[in-house]
């Protein structure tokens, strides 16, 4: 895999939870971009069906791709709990992502 570039910009693509997936990835330091033409990488978002049904959200499996020019570069697979739950899935997984990127 070729290196990531410094302090990328990332455009999210998420059909749900994206406002709640985008705090995620800026706590975790990882910089966003509004547009697909601010964006150094995308990273699309998919939830599979909810698991376990709980007041705060939900427990899914989760899939986070990232992409450059149309290709897959890198995936990372998880589960765990989403919308408000604490500890939440989308924190774990960004953490993971910034490890790549270096910050």
């Amino acid at each position: 895999m070729t290196s990531l570039k410094a302090h990328p910009a990332v455009y999210l693509r998420a059909n749900v939870q994206r406002p709640r997936i985008l705090d995620s990835l800026r706590g975790a330091g990882i910089r966003t971009a509004m547009s697909l033409e601010e964006a150094d990488y995308i990273l699309t978002v998919n939830l599979g069906k909810r698991r376990v049904a709980m007041k705060c959200g939900g427990m899914h499996n989760i899939v986070y791709t990232l992409g450059d020019k149309g290709l897959p570069m890198m995936e990372i697979k998880g589960r765990g709990l989403t919308g408000d739950c604490i500890p939440n899935a989308f924190d774990d997984m960004s953490q993971t992502l910034v490890t790549y990127f270096g910050g």
